[in-house]
């Protein structure tokens, strides 16, 4: 057989042994889990009654910038960092694990979002923007005119997230 050697013959008892064993090991095992959760944004800057630093954020600089990007109402940041970062690590704690990553797409209301669940679930916690995330444009939502560039710079955005104590991946 040119080296190599015919496989051993076990006996159905050293088998079924050997079966035992790994069934018993194998149900005392630590399983780990990976919870995921889905969070829509808090309200956003655009909203009918909404305010962005006590003005409406359609009259200000910013918003001629950044037209379809806005920012969290006064309201909407409030509650991201009061409301949904407690709920997200309650859910957390609720499963039994800790959450480090969260995953947000580059749209500036999002990131906010983002940035107060990490800042509420810890210092561990890390975000993840991934620029495959976002809005669905075309024809049938703008008509024949896209944005150009829909989002703000990366850069302004990380600033944002280090002004919030917040490590990005």
């Amino acid at each position: 057989l040119g080296g190599l050697q015919p496989l051993k013959s076990h006996s159905s008892s050293s088998w079924r042994r050997g079966k035992r064993s790994v069934l018993a090991r194998w149900s005392k095992r630590q399983l780990e889990s990976q919870v995921f959760g889905v969070v829509r944004h808090a309200e956003r800057a655009d909203s009918v009654w909404a305010f962005w630093r006590g003005m409406r954020w359609t009259q200000t600089e910013d918003f001629h910038r950044w037209p379809v990007d806005p920012p969290l109402s006064d309201a909407g940041l409030d509650a991201a960092n009061e409301e949904i970062a407690a709920r997200v690590h309650e859910f957390a704690t609720a499963c039994g694990t800790h959450i480090l990553m969260v995953v947000t797409s580059p749209y500036f209301r999002c990131v906010q979002t983002a940035a107060e669940i990490c800042r509420g679930l810890g210092p561990k916690a890390r975000m993840l923007i991934d620029r495959s995330l976002g809005e669905v444009f075309g024809p049938a939502i703008l008509g024949e005119s896209e944005p150009v560039c829909p989002v703000r710079p990366m850069e302004q955005i990380l600033e944002y997230c280090r002004s919030r104590g917040v490590k990005c991946l």
